[in-house]
């Protein structure tokens, strides 16, 4: 084979890429149908042919030019990482995480920098209130997204409540994003027990994303809990734990947000007074889930942070909804089959109109706004007469 064939690449670099994808030698060798002892030579300076070279950074998902970098490039986390779910954190974020926070950042940058372009008045909720004061920073994010009891009676169940949730959320200027894959592809779902949602607290482009893996009937929750965030002005990679009351948490700003997020969705005053401890567990969250118009495992939680149940009812029945929850959990709302529907979820309403608007005024290229949709641009250009 000529010289010109390999791919003088740097062995120390495939090999980072390598286990920072989770894979083992053996893996990648079937994957390029060659011998492990194949992918070790590369690893230690044998150049690999450019067709292997190309293959490998498909499969360990980077771009080929960093397998010719001289040292392993950071990947580091620009947002304070506060997960605790059972108390367990990996040591390093999957790839499909890692991808997943610089896809966000990317057009959380974009669409700030496009509102700052046009002047745009600073959000003056963003950042308003410090971590104390959990009444309120709930009565201020009630009043601001006017989550009142007209709201709660013109939906008829706890998805339309979410639906409306995220809707009057993003009519404030924040973006959110309810994506359980890697942008587009739904062969990489992302993973509940690294990440439930993220923050980004900024006055002028302020997102939640929200990880849609986790059953729909706790997306309220994670919601209200990253506008918690939103509101302190502290950004945050969040992962409340279902099984764990507020006290539990064992970061100050996730105990906060978890105790502000139930006071939004279940204020502590009405409920206290509506909880009939003359009727079992379940039949109190029912009830009063269709009361607030908020799924079962929110009224539990309030119920738990209240001691209004103890903790192992509380435990008891959020195992016994986790089936329920499993079975809904790729139940697509309205939008099933709907492309464009889905979109908007994925991205943001808010994002794609900001998006189609700049293109319509040449203020972003078609190449760029693919790259920041991840959309051919064909589809693109149906988008535009979709939403123009």
């Amino acid at each position: 084979m000529s010289t010109r064939d390999l791919a003088y690449i740097n062995g120390e670099v495939l090999r980072w890429a390598r286990e920072r994808a989770g894979e083992t030698r053996e893996s990648i060798a079937n994957a390029l149908k060659v011998e492990p002892e194949a992918i070790e030579a590369w690893e230690t300076g044998t150049p690999p042919p450019f067709s292997k070279a190309e293959t490998l950074a498909h499969k360990l998902r980077i771009p080929l030019g960093y397998l010719f970098l001289s040292k392993p490039p950071k990947h580091d986390i620009p947002i304070p990482d506060l997960c605790t779910l059972r108390d367990r954190r990996k040591a390093k974020p999957s790839v499909d995480f890692l991808e997943t926070v610089e896809l966000v950042l990317a057009k959380q940058q974009w669409c700030r920098e496009y509102l700052a372009a046009r002047n745009s008045e600073p959000l003056k909720f963003v950042g308003n209130f410090h971590v104390n004061g959990i009444q309120a920073v709930a009565r201020n994010i009630v009043d601001v997204i006017k989550i009142d009891e007209p709201m709660r009676q013109t939906c008829t169940s706890w998805e339309q409540f979410l639906r409306g949730f995220v809707q009057r959320t993003e009519s404030i200027g924040v973006l959110v994003m309810r994506n359980g894959f890697v942008g587009h592809d739904n062969n990489r779902p992302l993973s509940v027990t690294e990440f439930r949602g993220l923050a980004i607290s900024d006055t002028l482009a302020p997102l939640v994303f929200i990880n849609a893996q986790d059953a729909k009937a706790a997306q309220i929750f994670t919601l209200a809990h990253e506008l918690a965030h939103i509101w302190i002005g502290e950004s945050g990679i969040s992962n409340p734990d279902p099984e764990k009351r507020s006290t539990d948490e064992h970061h100050e700003i996730e105990r906060f947000c978890n105790r502000v997020a139930a006071e939004v969705l279940v204020p502590k005053d009405g409920f206290v007074e509506r909880w009939d401890s003359s009727i079992g567990v379940d039949q109190n969250a029912q009830r009063l889930a269709r009361y607030y118009r908020v799924s079962a495992y929110v009224v539990l939680r309030q119920a738990y942070e209240l001691n209004k149940i103890t903790g192992s009812q509380y435990v008891n029945q959020i195992r016994l909804y986790e089936a329920e929850w499993e079975r809904l959990k790729n139940r697509e709302e309205d939008t099933q089959g709907n492309f464009y529907a889905n979109l908007n979820v994925r991205h943001s309403k808010m994002l794609v109109s900001t998006v189609v608007k700049a293109l319509a005024g040449g203020e972003i290229s078609y190449l760029d706004a693919s790259r920041l949709l991840q959309l051919r641009t064909s589809v693109l250009k149906k988008l535009e007469k979709l939403v123009g």
